[in-house]
């Protein structure tokens, strides 16, 4: 038994369509290379028995990254953030009417911005394919820089809170919940890094 492409008989042999005969097997370096080396069209099958190739991957595609769609608008569009922030604190102001305007509004938004969290985590949860390289990816690439930063903004509202500066802390709230939208950019990038990685493994298609 050997390769078709190289004609070495060293190494593990698949036989990934139905080809038969002294070309039946090949290696899967080879196969990868000769493939990559084709008309994207014809990609994926075989050239000369015309059968789809039997590939696996090591870990599947990651498909569902965030567009605009009704199942993840909520969690990219900014202006949905705010205004939806605004409009609760308003009703709140209203059915309330006994606390303060500010400390409302620091309520609202402490909540929203847990809601969102939650809600963001959610749909890792159930729309990717490999949490355990997801997670990996978050915590070594992004998790410092955009924790440190969400943390940095929401500690400032507290001072401006305790310091009473209502118009500078309104300011910043809605900076805040602008910069929820990082998530759902972060969330695309790691699923394209995750996608990057996918190594093809052939199989054994038999006869």
């Amino acid at each position: 038994m050997a390769c078709r492409i190289c004609f070495e008989s060293e190494g593990s042999l698949y036989n990934p369509c139905k080809c038969d005969g002294s070309i039946k097997y090949v290696h899967e370096a080879c196969l990868v290379r000769w493939d990559q080396m084709r008309p994207q069209e014809s990609q994926g099958t075989c050239e000369l028995c015309k059968e789809s190739y039997a590939l696996t991957y090591n870990r599947p595609l990651e498909t569902d990254i965030l567009s605009p769609n009704p199942r993840s608008y909520l969690l990219i569009n900014p202006s949905w953030h705010i205004a939806s922030a605004c409009i609760s604190t308003i009703l709140l102001m209203r059915i309330l009417p006994h606390y303060s305007n500010k400390f409302i509004y620091l309520c609202t938004h402490l909540t929203y911005q847990f809601l969102y969290v939650v809600f963001m985590n959610l749909y890792v949860r159930y729309t990717v394919r490999h949490l355990s390289a997801y997670w990996i990816c978050w915590s070594n690439h992004y998790a410092r820089l955009v924790l440190s930063i969400h943390f940095i903004l929401l500690a400032t509202i507290g001072v401006l809170y305790i310091e009473d500066y209502y118009n500078s802390l309104v300011f910043l709230s809605v900076f805040n919940q602008c910069y929820l939208c990082v998530y759902p950019i972060v969330h695309t990038s790691i699923l394209n890094k995750m996608n990057k990685g996918r190594v093809r493994v052939i199989g054994n298609r038999g006869t």
